[in-house]
């Protein structure tokens, strides 16, 4: 993936994403942190992001997978007019002045962002991996 450059959302949703920086991307690299990477992300009307998790999985020698966390902080810095709510439920998420700063386990919680219908929004997305301990590990790779 190239930084600077608009590029379509994951999950055949409707919004665009412009990565800024990849740190240690898809592999732990980085030294207690693993990956760091950041978005901004443009939700025009009809964007929108399903209900889904961001697992960490790094697949075994052994044929087996460990899960690890992964953590994300989502600012947004333009709301649009209507529509383009971030909902998050089942597991750990904080919200910071009036909803537009958003810290959560992106593996553990599912979110979503409801249908925009009217304006853009855009979000500034920073998410980091934690590679230094799994809190699953042994998974057969077919769970």
């Amino acid at each position: 993936m190239k930084i600077f450059k608009w590029t379509e959302g994951r999950r055949k949703s409707k919004y665009n994403k412009l990565p800024l920086l990849l740190l240690g991307y898809g592999k732990p690299t980085l030294p207690f942190i693993g990956f760091l990477d950041c978005y901004v992300l443009r939700f025009g009307p009809g964007g929108r992001v399903n209900p889904h998790q961001d697992p960490v999985i790094v697949e075994q020698n052994d044929g087996t997978n460990d899960y690890y966390a992964h953590h994300r902080l989502n600012i947004i810095v333009k709301k649009s007019k209507q529509g383009g709510d971030f909902v998050c439920f089942d597991g750990p998420h904080k919200r910071f002045l009036n909803g537009r700063v958003h810290l959560f386990r992106s593996d553990l919680c599912i979110h979503s962002v409801t249908e925009v219908t009217e304006g853009t929004r855009y979000v500034l997305s920073i998410g980091w991996g934690n590679f230094t301990k799994p809190y699953k590990t042994g998974v057969p790779a077919s769970d």
